[in-house]
């Protein structure tokens, strides 16, 4: 029998499987701190359960991973210089829109030029000569890695993300 919550940080439920804050955590590398805000203020939200008072436990989906894994991707680092929360809304909600017109996020990378989001597909792609700055996001390369970073969790090998 588990000890911690973090030894066993899964739930499963009728849709699969649920991620409880410590496995959040060490799945997308962002804070409990920031995971806490970022619920109340609607930033992003878990999908399965919300807390609704002391003691009760959020719970966040696969695809509420993958949106966390972006705007972790997104945000200023010692080394980049990210961009602010605001503007990293602005990708998520394009990325929420192609997930609910497609119904998938697959195939997909996000791209700005400082003004704004696009999600474009793989198969077409911007003509870069065309603007002097852009930032992408291979939302494919977000969804592998965080596959690889859960069955590590999963076999209790999970070190960093």
């Amino acid at each position: 029998m588990p000890t911690t919550e973090l030894e066993d940080p899964l739930d499963v439920w009728d849709g699969g499987t649920a991620y409880r804050a410590p496995a959040v955590i060490a799945l997308t590398g962002i804070t409990y701190r920031q995971l806490d805000y970022w619920a109340r203020q609607g930033f992003v939200t878990p999908s399965i359960s919300r807390a609704t008072g002391s003691g009760t436990l959020r719970r966040y989906s696969f695809e509420d991973l993958v949106e966390l894994r972006i705007v972790k991707a997104l945000l200023p680092t010692n080394y980049t210089g990210g961009f602010a929360l605001k503007h990293i809304r602005g990708a998520l909600d394009v990325y929420r829109k192609h997930r609910e017109r497609t119904g998938s996020g697959l195939g997909i990378f996000l791209v700005t030029d400082g003004r704004g989001w696009r999600a474009v597909d793989e198969g077409r792609f911007v003509d870069l000569n065309k603007i002097e700055m852009i930032t992408i996001v291979s939302v494919d390369w977000i969804r592998r890695t965080l596959e690889d970073a859960i069955f590590a969790l999963e076999k209790n090998e999970l070190v960093t993300v």
